[in-house]
């Protein structure tokens, strides 16, 4: 049995599909009332309303069949998805792509088949209304067209699904611009607020290590001129009285701890004052305007303001191209899309982690340049993502993290940065127990479709 062919757009038309949210939600009203008509209507036991997923065909209304979805393998549909026009088999004993399908030679044994297909937003199409019989029959011209109107119903109604959908995840993404321009706001007042006390510290941290070394070859003179009074008659209590000021104080103790508290002083201040820069650039603006931006200082920038993230489980390993070309981009969208994937990883480590099943956590950010392309990989070695979810992954609100620890909105929020305003490409390569790399792939140049598209005015 000959197997339909994919779509030459095959990953295209599955996005466009996984992006009305609707596989395996429940059964609706207005579907089922449009497939109970078809039923009646055309006088044939089975309707459906059936979506071509990656591996499967599913229902989303079901007329006379017990089951939800079937293999794509055996769908008709699978052909039907192929073309514009209707897909009509009078009777499939006779077609040769057909005649030796399981579901012709077994039940529901399917003879007359018709599907409509349903065409998506973005031109592909997403399945179909079919109506089946397990008798030949030949479709009158009434018919087609009750099921041409059919069709276009049920395409009306997901069109609307989809834009009530785009608005809500609107809504979610103008709430999060709001909430991270407050913090970006704030954390470049406080960097700024920082700043200037932060170089005075780390000015007099440099001027105290200078002075005490100053003050430390003093004090190793006054040690030759002790040793060399000591011998002279008369100068017995001075020196006395030095040697015991010296015990009092300490001064041993001051002169091999004093370095090494100015040096851990000195350090602080260079920590604080490198967060204290990547704030500044993760709190960069994002304008309405893509322009080259270096990508290797975004990424450098996040990981300090991320650190507590990662620190207490993981190491993070920084493997940035020296020759990385600057990217058109917003920066600040950027840092975003870093700053999620990197919490994702972290999170991902630190379960196994606290779990006891890692000993400790590995998370390394590459980026290279490949052709006009640049790409960041992050990379840990956490969990990994399960096969049965990693098509959802880029779904608003899907999660599989427990109640309260996440939204689901990390990489919608990614993916709508990455693919919709950078015209990028987003891939995972994950396995269960072996961690996962999930790749941002983006333009050099902007693409002409996304070169002025402005975030909302918030």
């Amino acid at each position: 049995m000959p197997s339909a062919p994919l779509h030459p757009q095959e990953l295209e038309r599955l996005n466009a599909l996984l992006e009305y949210d609707i596989l395996d939600t429940a059964p609706e009203a207005t579907f089922d009332c449009i497939t109970r008509m078809a039923s009646e209507l055309l006088n044939v036991p089975i309707a459906l309303v059936s979506l071509v997923d990656r591996d499967r065909q599913w229902f989303k209304s079901c007329v006379g069949l017990d089951v939800r979805q079937t293999d794509r393998d055996l769908a008709f549909c699978g052909y039907a998805i192929l073309q514009d026009e209707p897909l009509i088999v009078p009777d499939a004993t006779l077609d040769p792509r057909f005649s030796d399908n399981p579901l012709v030679v077994g039940p529901p044994y399917i003879r007359f088949y018709v599907g409509i297909p349903l065409k998506g937003g973005r031109g592909f199409n997403l399945g179909t209304l079919c109506v089946i019989a397990p008798h030949p029959k030949q479709l009158s011209e009434k018919e087609l067209n009750v099921l041409l109107e059919f069709s276009a119903l049920i395409t009306n109604e997901l069109a609307l699904k989809l834009a009530l959908k785009r608005l809500r995840d609107n809504h979610v993404q103008i709430l999060h611009s709001e909430k991270m321009a407050s913090i970006g706001q704030l954390a470049a007042g406080i960097a700024h607020e920082i700043n200037t006390p932060i170089h005075f510290l780390g000015g007099t941290a440099e001027f105290l290590q200078q002075g005490f070394t100053g003050l430390r070859t003093v004090l190793d003179g006054y040690r030759r001129l002790h040793s060399s009074a000591t011998s002279q008659e008369g100068l017995h209590h001075e020196c006395a009285e030095v040697v015991e000021l010296s015990q009092i104080h300490d001064v041993e103790y001051l002169l091999e701890e004093v370095p090494f508290a100015l040096e851990q002083t000195r350090d602080g201040i260079m920590r604080v004052s490198e967060l204290v820069s990547a704030m500044k650039v993760f709190s960069h603006p994002s304008g309405g305007e893509k322009k080259p931006e270096d990508l290797n200082a975004a990424i450098r920038a996040t990981s300090v303001v991320a650190r507590n993230e990662w620190k207490h489980c993981s190491a993070l390993e920084l493997e940035l191209a020296q020759d990385l070309p600057l990217v058109h981009c917003r920066l600040g969208e950027m840092n975003q899309v870093v700053i999620n994937m990197l919490t994702n990883s972290a999170h991902a480590v630190a379960d196994l982690v606290s779990s006891g099943r890692l000993e400790w956590g590995m998370i390394r950010i590459r980026t290279y340049q490949k052709n006009d392309e640049v790409i960041i990989d992050i990379e840990d070695n956490g969990a990994g993502i399960p096969a049965a979810v990693i098509s959802k992954i880029y779904d608003p609100f899907f999660t599989t993290k427990p109640v309260g620890k996440g939204t689901g909105q990390g990489l919608a929020i990614v993916y709508d940065i990455v693919v919709r305003k950078h015209g990028g490409r987003l891939s995972v390569d994950s396995s269960p127990g072996k961690g996962a790399c999930f790749s941002v792939i983006l333009p050099i140049q902007a693409h002409a479709q996304t070169a002025n598209h402005a975030i909302p005015a918030v």
